[in-house]
């Protein structure tokens, strides 16, 4: 599907986007 760092960059921004709403709703 990703290559390893395409991979890591998308766990990250969905980590952060998820973060971002818990806490700013």
């Amino acid at each position: 599907m990703f290559s390893g760092s395409d991979s890591k960059a998308l766990f990250f921004l969905v980590q952060f986007v998820t973060y971002f709403f818990s806490s700013g709703v």
